[in-house]
């Protein structure tokens, strides 16, 4: 929770873990969940997830169908999949990670193997020929290569078996490069048959990327500098639950937008602050235009221009003009 980086070096704040719900398959709608403040006594990202997860399928009930839940890099998919085993986990793998191959079958002789072959994600001779390979035409990214390796695991938890999935691109939206492949690990249920819906599972991702920073710039979440924690801990959640109202709200707002053939307008989050008779935060109206952003591009509020300095050099007379003079 910082309002940006300044040059000069880092900017304390709180910090915070989010878990929400992507309601939509298109869009940047997230509804919170579980937000919770990380701290010394919280202990790592995956303890904390682990915790969140535990507290919302508590609440929740029986589910009528296994949830997917999506990390990055810094989780550990062992340890979640250990502490809870009633959802499915797709998460992103750093490129320096390996993996082993399960054990041959017993000799008969000395301890029975615990790791097989190695499975480097840089070294492609360690790889192997896939368990399963798809191609296909994407309008944004050209060709789609995906490549699944199943039954491997790590070296601290030789018992959790995960799937590995590469994602290589001919290139991104609006470039012409190719860039690094995207290397995934899943464990849950049977794959798709169409491994392009597990990809687009991790794309749905960076819609929380959006919220962010919706709630940075429209509704000030970095605005107020608390220093307490609870007190930040409490604008936080009024926050988080401002956005649940504007999801309930969104039936009410009509995005005006210019008519587009490529697209369906479809009301955001925005829209909905926008154009909501009665803001979530308690506002009586929508502000004025000029109003609506609270925060400039480093956080701040933007300064308002003072009025103009006056010159304190003492100007010569003017000399009298012959013309305004002349007798009547």
């Amino acid at each position: 929770m910082t309002a940006g980086i300044p040059e000069s070096g880092i900017m304390p704040g709180w910090e915070y873990q989010w878990l929400v719900a992507i309601p939509e398959a298109r869009g940047s709608w997230v509804l919170p969940l579980a937000v919770s403040r990380r701290s010394l006594n919280a202990g790592t990202p995956t303890a904390l997830a682990i915790a969140q997860l535990q507290t919302v399928l508590a609440a929740a009930g029986e589910a009528p169908e296994r949830p997917v839940v999506v990390f990055d890099s810094h989780s550990d998919v062992p340890a979640l999949v250990r502490a809870v085993p009633a959802v499915d986990f797709l998460a992103r793998l750093a490129c320096n990670r390996r993996f082993y191959r399960a054990p041959p079958a017993y000799g008969g002789t000395g301890r029975p193997r615990v790791h097989g072959a190695i499975f480097r994600l840089k070294a492609p001779t360690t790889q192997g020929e896939p368990d399963r390979h798809q191609m296909d035409e994407d309008p944004d990214y050209g060709a789609v290569t995906i490549d699944v390796w199943e039954r491997l695991h790590t070296q601290a938890a030789a018992t959790v078996e995960v799937t590995v999935m590469r994602v290589a691109v001919a290139h991104l939206p609006r470039r012409t490069t190719a860039p690094a492949p995207l290397w995934l690990a899943w464990h849950g249920t049977t794959l798709p048959d169409d491994l392009r819906v597990v990809w687009h599972w991790y794309q749905r991702r960076f819609a929380i990327e959006h919220a962010f920073r919706f709630l940075k710039q429209d509704l000030g979440w970095t605005v107020p500098r608390r220093r307490d924690p609870a007190a930040a801990d409490r604008w936080t959640g009024l926050l988080a639950t401002a956005l649940w109202e504007l999801w309930l709200a969104r039936s009410q707002v009509v995005d005006a937008r210019a008519p587009s053939p490529s697209r369906t307008p479809q009301p955001g989050a925005g829209a909905a602050a926008h154009a909501w008779p009665s803001g979530p935060l308690g506002h009586a109206g929508p502000a004025p235009p000029s109003a609506r952003k609270v925060a400039g591009p480093t956080g701040r509020r933007p300064a308002r221009p003072g009025p103009a300095l006056s010159d304190p050099t003492p100007r010569p007379a003017a000399a009298p003009n012959p013309a305004l003079n002349c007798p009547s």
